[in-house]
């Protein structure tokens, strides 16, 4: 009796250790799908991201396409440049300059041969130049007006509205040139200085002055200095020193305000050389601006976190700068007439001039720039380079009073 009884519990040893090793195999098993599943997810998350980001972007576009909102498509390209030019896109890479109509139509395409290419549009002309070449094509809406040949290499350019055109450029004799070209492309003034290099030249709505950014320095502190010139004259007639900040960019508010986004604080200063309103930066870093006549905007974050996002404007007429905080981090800014458009991280929203919001934001998804135009029409550019679509419907409404 006592060798049965010992048997079977030999037997239910034997079968409870099959047991216990079929549920360790099962576990074991289901722990190394998890980890395949785990470490394909790791590996392959980079394409898994892209792939549902063009799905989702897929989606967006076709119901765009439903709502019928017009797109335009051009040709892909890593090098592409946008800009807006009466409502009309342009197109610029390393080959060629296209200008699209707001219904797609091609109005122009110039072939081109640029390795570093650059922009710059007003009403007047479409100016697309090589970055250290001494060639500037001047192009209307169908056509080729003009080609400008400098006597040194470009740094850069503007323009504006009245289509007169800025070019600061080296020189062989001299650190630094500016070239002062009128509407039909004739050279109307030249500065040559010894004493400092020169970042941007920028001209007045009216045609009548230009205000130069120079770099220079201030026992070992780099600053920079703004100098305001009448085209009638050799010499600057004022100046005015934005002190341990380097500007990145300017625009002129009206004939007699100039607004200088430095990186560190922004000013306006009046063409005497007065300094009008000033916006300290603080703790908070640029993360992006935009100018147009009329209107400067920039977008601040904090240095240490990066967040706390601020909205910054200056505009014609305005002695205080507005500042608002959003909601997101902003990723690029576009201005143009009285409109103000804010790509965040999956949104994008519209404010007038002095941050005033149009409506809610509007979701997005896949779009790495934007656009606007005077009238309002927002175009997105998609990271597929897959063409642009008009965000404009969503925005049509007046600021809000609590904006």
């Amino acid at each position: 009796m006592r060798y049965t009884i010992r048997q079977e519990d030999k037997e239910a040893i034997v079968r409870d250790k099959r047991i216990e090793f079929v549920k360790h195999g099962r576990r074991t098993v289901l722990l190394a799908i998890l980890l395949t599943v785990v470490l394909s997810l790791y590996i392959f998350r980079t394409d898994m991201v892209e792939a549902y980001t063009s799905l989702i972007t897929r989606n967006q576009m076709e119901s765009v396409e439903e709502a019928g909102i017009d797109r335009i498509y051009f040709e892909p390209d890593s090098t592409n440049l946008y800009s807006l030019y009466n409502y009309n896109l342009a197109v610029l890479n390393h080959g060629t300059l296209k200008l699209y109509t707001p219904a797609g139509g091609e109005l122009l395409s110039l072939q081109l041969g640029f390795s570093r290419p650059a922009i710059e549009t007003g009403k007047a002309y479409i100016t697309a130049y090589d970055r250290g070449s001494n060639k500037v094509y001047v192009t209307e809406q169908t056509s080729l007006k003009n080609t400008i040949e400098t006597e040194g290499s470009i740094i850069s350019l503007s323009q504006n509205n009245e289509g007169f055109i800025a070019v600061t450029r080296d020189d062989e004799y001299y650190r630094s040139v500016v070239d002062v070209y009128d509407n039909s492309q004739k050279l109307v003034y030249c500065w040559k200085t010894s004493d400092y290099y020169l970042l941007r030249t920028v001209i007045s709505p009216d045609s009548k002055q230009i205000a130069v950014a120079a770099l220079t320095q201030n026992e070992g502190v780099f600053r920079t200095k703004i100098m305001f010139f009448r085209l009638d004259r050799e010499e600057y007639g004022s100046s005015y020193f934005l002190e341990g900040s380097i500007a990145t960019d300017m625009c002129f508010l009206d004939n007699d305000n100039l607004c200088v986004i430095g990186d560190s604080k922004a000013v306006v200063v009046d063409t005497i050389g007065l300094e009008v309103s000033s916006y300290d930066f603080g703790s908070d870093v640029l993360k992006t601006c935009d100018t147009a006549e009329g209107c400067a905007v920039f977008a601040l974050s904090d240095r240490t976190s990066g967040l706390g996002s601020k909205l910054v404007s200056f505009s014609a007429g305005s002695k205080e700068a507005n500042v608002i905080s959003t909601y997101d981090a902003v990723r690029k800014l576009s201005v143009c007439g009285n409109y103000i458009a804010a790509l965040y991280t999956q949104s994008v929203e519209m404010f007038n001039i002095t941050l005033k919001p149009y409506g809610q934001p509007v979701e997005v998804y896949g779009v790495r720039d934007l656009l606007v135009s005077e009238d309002g029409k927002t175009l997105l550019i998609y990271s597929s380079e897959a063409g642009y679509v008009d965000l404009l419907t969503p925005f049509r409404k007046a600021p809000s009073e609590n904006g």
